[in-house]
């Protein structure tokens, strides 16, 4: 009960932190609007959610993609677009199989460097494959089938490419400075084992 509790706790954290993360991100990089596009910026930001799915599980990828982008359309746009909002969570719960179908080592070792550049290309094309044609239906923002195809392969591609660039590198990086630290807390060994220097 009492892992249970921590782990959930640790949910919760990194949730609200990933969340504003991605959105301080977001907000900063919404002016970076593609070429030939409206609506699509440049969001290498998106692959915070994709992180927290990968390393803590789909329903924490999905709050972080969710709740970051809720706050970041309210920063920007002062409203929200709810297709777009769960769009991002889909696209930060995909990455999460990961965690449901590798175990800790193989997730954080060769295997999961290989399976990350994959999910995270499902990922965007998933989430975005739910918001535009959603957004269309609704007529938020999109109003017409060519511009909602136009904005889909615009977001689903730069959001594929960040994601499977972006995500193994951070996944490697996380492995390596865990691997640090345990081997620190090794090396420091129990405090009653320690030596401690005799007072004069």
């Amino acid at each position: 009960m009492n892992m249970e509790h921590s782990t959930l706790r640790t949910q919760i954290l990194v949730v609200a932190i990933g969340s504003l993360l991605y959105a301080i991100i977001t907000v900063r990089l919404n002016v970076l609007i593609m070429p030939g596009t409206e609506l699509t910026a440049v969001r290498p930001s998106v692959v915070v959610p994709m992180l927290i799915g990968f390393l803590f599980g789909p329903r924490a990828g999905f709050l972080t993609g969710f709740l970051g982008n809720v706050l970041g359309d309210v920063v920007t746009f002062n409203d929200f677009f709810w297709p777009w909002d769960i769009g991002n969570g889909i696209m930060g719960a995909v990455p999460g199989l990961a965690y449901v179908l590798l175990d800790r080592e193989r997730r954080l070792g060769r295997t999961g460097l290989l399976w990350a550049p994959p999910l995270a290309v499902a990922g965007a094309v998933l989430g975005m494959g739910f918001a535009v044609p959603l957004d269309l239906y609704m007529g938020l923002t999109v109003n017409t089938v060519q511009q909602a195809w136009t904005v889909f392969v615009s977001a689903a591609a730069t959001d594929a490419l960040n994601g499977a660039v972006l995500l193994p590198i951070l996944v490697l990086i996380y492995s390596r400075l865990l691997q640090l630290s345990q081997k620190t807390v090794l090396h420091a060994g129990p405090v009653e084992d320690q030596v401690l220097p005799e007072r004069e």
